[in-house]
């Protein structure tokens, strides 16, 4: 019997808690009732003493954070602020674009001639114009005597000297001049295939573009032409030719430098063809000469 009067208090309490309410009976027992507050012939029940429930426990953790409210009406606009104190003088601004240039006035008055001014001295002397073109090459003169042969001069460091001649009728031939390594040649043609002139043949692996460089002057009468190359390679054929010359009849001179990784090689020709259409050639070089073709 107490259990279930212990189970039905709890019931109310349960029930009771919710609405903030409390246990009433009369003050000489009975009923009990819940109300929210006891009437005055009424006691308010001890829920602790009667066993109801126990005493308060300490206080727990603080909760979760709730959810940010939204945001509130923008409230009314303030009263306009006083008036600050003036701020100091800022930096000057660059300065502006200049403005367009304003028209043409009129032309004034002449004025006065002046007197002539007292003769200046003489400046100093122009620097020398450029060599004009050179002329047409005039008409080949009647052929001269052959004169006297010279002594034969020294011989230099390492040169040798040799002549030659080449029959010019038919398909005339050509002279090959070795370099002094073996490596490229100079070539001279005398008619042959009714071609006057000198190309460079190479036929050494190690002569590639820009291995070689040659530097060359050939004199023919009056004109001087001079030649320079540096495109020499193995494989390429006759290179750098001097071609349509005329026939050598009134002779003709040829000077060559060929480098190659420090080693010179130089040859000196002197050419000329006589009535007889031969071609005598006079070889200075420190190179292999004698390769006749003919």
């Amino acid at each position: 019997m107490r259990v279930l009067l212990s189970l039905l208090l709890l019931s109310i309490f349960m029930s009771s808690t919710v609405h903030a309410e409390v246990l009433c009976s009369g003050k000489s027992g009975g009923a009990i009732h819940i109300r929210t507050d006891c009437k005055r012939t009424e006691v308010k029940l001890d829920m602790v003493a009667l066993g109801l429930i126990g005493p308060q426990g300490p206080k727990g953790d603080t909760g979760l954070q709730g959810l940010k409210g939204e945001t509130g009406v923008q409230g009314p606009k303030g009263d306009i602020g006083i008036t600050g104190a003036q701020g100091p003088i800022g930096l000057q601004g660059i300065q502006g674009v200049a403005g367009a240039q304003g028209a043409k006035g009129d032309t004034g008055d002449q004025g006065a001639k002046g007197e002539t001014g007292a003769t200046g001295s003489q400046g100093p002397l122009g620097a020398t114009g450029l060599q004009g073109p050179t002329g047409l090459t005039g008409a080949t003169g009647l052929q001269g005597p052959t004169g006297l042969t010279g002594a034969t001069g020294p011989q230099g460091v390492g040169l040798q000297s040799n002549a030659y001649t080449i029959n010019s009728a038919g398909n005339g031939g050509y002279i090959e001049i070795s370099s002094a390594n073996g490596h490229f040649s100079l070539n001279y043609f005398c008619n042959y295939s009714g071609y006057y002139g000198y190309n460079w043949f190479a036929y050494n692996s190690s002569v590639t573009s820009g291995s070689v460089v040659i530097n060359g002057t050939v004199s023919i009468g009056n004109a001087i032409n001079n030649y320079a190359w540096n495109d020499l390679h193995v494989n390429g054929g006759g290179q750098d030719d001097i071609s349509n010359h005329p026939a050598p009849t009134g002779g003709e001179q040829a000077n060559f430098v060929a480098i190659e990784n420090g080693v010179v090689t130089d040859i000196r020709l002197n050419v000329f063809q006589d009535s007889s259409r031969i071609c005598h050639i006079s070889v200075v070089s420190n190179g292999t000469t004698g390769y006749l073709h003919q």
